[in-house]
């Protein structure tokens, strides 16, 4: 899919939170997507607790991010 394209070319800033977001799920996508760099793979559609878990997936990323820039 493209947002897996986009990871393999390196579409995105290093470091960046990408979180890859579909309808389609297939093993082999969220595993090519991981492999590709993705911080996490959701299939859609997002319910309100999955959003929750998303908010929470972000915000635990930003904190690892800055213990490692600390």
């Amino acid at each position: 899919g493209r947002g897996t394209t986009l990871l393999e070319e390196k579409a995105f800033p290093s470091g960046a939170a990408v979180i890859v977001m579909t309808a389609y799920a297939t093993l082999d996508t969220a595993v090519r997507a991981l492999r590709a760099g993705a911080y996490d793979y959701v299939i859609k559609p997002v319910i309100h607790e999955r959003g929750q878990y998303l908010d929470v997936s972000l915000r635990l990323h930003e904190s690892a991010h800055d213990t490692v820039e600390a």
